[in-house]
């Protein structure tokens, strides 16, 4: 049954007033009740935790420790975890609408067995909305697109008990691009599938990594340490068909 499915989502937090209330909001709102809000805050110096406190009763745990990075927030809470899927959505993010939870577990039901999930997400910038449509892709092909935006990690559920045996945690060496590590050492570990279904909406705006350029050099240091010595020309050619793929498909999706 898809409803036994407990889904555990991880929100890590520091200084995150702005947008955490609508954060918890949409993991409150929920239709899918069988859902374990995690909340990890690096002790923050803003009204973080008065926001955190005036929704504790309804999350169902909170940590509130000093952390080198939100991937150390995100092992904390993994650690806590009792899911059987783990969701992190970060607190300057949101979930895609109130049914988003039950069309996952649906979905998991019905195709099982996989080590973990994805789906497509909106991008918010100011009040701007749009699609982005991902598709299946291998750890190969996803190292030639030289990003991760093809397997969106606000979009990403996977098997606790699995990928703590086969994956490990996020290794806390990277700072900003850490995700981009676990994600491919995923792909390496079993099988992850796509799911055509928007699962949340990925805010960008001046403060948040994406939109700081600080990835950049860990993502280029990520790729020499998974990439294979493949031609230039092949690099070349692969690297133009997927991210042409992704183009034309977000630029149909967003025309209609």
């Amino acid at each position: 049954m898809a409803d036994s499915i407990r889904i555990s989502i991880i929100t890590p937090v520091y200084n995150g007033e702005r947008y955490l209330e609508e954060t918890i909001q949409s993991v409150l709102n929920q239709t899918y009740a069988n859902i374990e809000h995690i909340v990890v805050d690096g002790v923050s110096e803003d009204n973080t935790l008065d926001i955190i406190n005036k929704y504790r009763e309804k999350i169902a745990k909170v940590i509130v420790e000093r952390d080198r990075s939100m991937y150390e927030a995100i092992n904390r809470g993994i650690a806590i975890a009792s899911g059987d899927y783990l969701l992190v959505l970060n607190s300057d993010d949101c979930l895609a609408d109130n049914k988003t939870i039950k069309k996952v577990a649906d979905y998991v039901a019905r195709y099982p067995n996989y080590l973990a999930y994805y789906g497509d997400i909106f991008k918010r910038e100011g009040r701007k909305l749009t699609k982005r449509k991902v598709f299946q892709i291998s750890k190969q092909n996803l190292l030639h697109t030289q990003h991760c935006t093809l397997i969106p990690h606000p979009a990403l559920f996977v098997d606790r008990m699995k990928s703590l045996e086969l994956v490990g945690v996020y290794d806390l060496s990277y700072r900003y691009a850490s995700d981009f590590d676990y994600i491919l050492r995923l792909l390496e570990s079993g099988p992850v599938k796509h799911m055509r279904l928007f699962v949340s909406i990925f805010r960008i705006h001046p403060d948040s990594i994406s939109a700081s350029g600080k990835l950049d050099q860990e993502r280029l240091a990520i790729l020499g340490k998974y990439q294979k010595d493949h031609p230039q020309w092949l690099k070349s050619l692969l690297y133009l068909l997927i991210w042409s793929r992704y183009k034309i498909l977000n630029y149909i999706a967003n025309k209609r």
